[in-house]
């Protein structure tokens, strides 16, 4: 969950506010991909968000992910042993 005390949305705003390219702002080279990102990623992730806003009062994110099931130990163990490739390329001696 994520909330703050900020300027809130109207509500025909809230209703595009994860849109792609969706943007309130003048032309300032934002391209209004924020909130559309995050909620490809959560439903990638089999997720769901949750976008309350109201004028005047800020805004409330809250995201939900699905537990998913137990990881074997064995598929676990080589996760950790093996750093992915941008690790390798910062920290070279691992």
């Amino acid at each position: 969950e994520v909330e703050d005390s900020g300027a809130g949305m109207a509500p025909e705003v809230l209703h595009q506010a994860m849109l792609p390219f969706y943007t309130t702002k003048h032309w300032s080279g934002n391209r209004g991909l924020g909130l559309s990102l995050v909620h490809q990623t959560v439903e990638s992730h089999r997720g769901t968000i949750d976008l309350q806003s109201e004028p005047g009062r800020g805004t409330f994110v809250h995201l939900r992910f699905s537990a998913s099931g137990p990881v074997p130990a064995d598929q676990a163990k080589g996760a950790l042993q093996e750093p992915c490739r941008d690790d390798r390329e910062k920290f070279p001696g691992r």
